[in-house]
């Protein structure tokens, strides 16, 4: 945390910090006040490493990274089901 920060951005709840890679956007971090919204399933079909994102979070409890792991889990399978794909959902180590 720098010190022009000292305080909770709450208008940071969709900001996370990602990496630019030679095979894609690879998530480093969450911000602690991160909230889901209907895009998150979208998110995670772009973003690789979201579960370790998650682990790697700091200033997140375990409880919040439960709860947003379920959210992810929940917005991913309603964007499949929006597309009408059958694809079974399956999860990187850390997001069960």
């Amino acid at each position: 945390m720098t010190f022009d920060s000292l305080r909770p951005r709450h208008d940071h709840q969709n900001s996370l910090t990602i990496k630019m890679t030679a095979t894609g956007p690879r998530a480093v971090a969450f911000s602690p006040v991160y909230g889901t919204t209907p895009k998150a399933g979208e998110l995670l079909e772009a973003i690789r490493d979201i579960p370790q994102a998650l682990q790697a979070s700091e200033m997140m409890t375990p409880e919040r990274r439960d709860y947003l792991a379920g959210r992810f889990r929940y917005w991913l399978q309603r964007e499949r089901d929006s597309r009408g794909s059958n694809d079974f959902i399956t999860w990187q180590p850390g997001f069960e």
